[in-house]
């Protein structure tokens, strides 16, 4: 079995995809594992796509705000940390 797929390897796997193989079949036919197969040409197929140029930069990752774990309420619901306010 080959665990490191070259260009000489890859080649022959996508031509047999684009023919209608199965993973399957083309994994018996090369002598490698069926989910070899299917990784080599999900990869390959996504390093060929094309990628749009005219996108908007991303925001960035959503911050969002930490609740107080349940250990850290007392039997009223309130954060041990801060008193519970009091009502006026």
């Amino acid at each position: 079995m080959v665990n490191h797929f070259t260009m000489a390897n890859t080649q022959p796997i996508l031509t047999l995809h684009q023919r209608g193989w199965s993973n399957r079949s083309i994994a018996e036919a090369l002598g490698v594992h069926r989910k070899a197969v299917g990784r080599n040409v999900k990869q390959t197929q996504a390093s060929q796509a094309e990628v749009p140029t005219n996108l908007p930069p991303s925001p960035g990752r959503r911050r969002t705000v930490a609740l107080p774990r349940r250990s850290a309420l007392n039997s009223e619901g309130h954060a041990t940390r801060a008193p519970p306010p009091t009502p006026t």
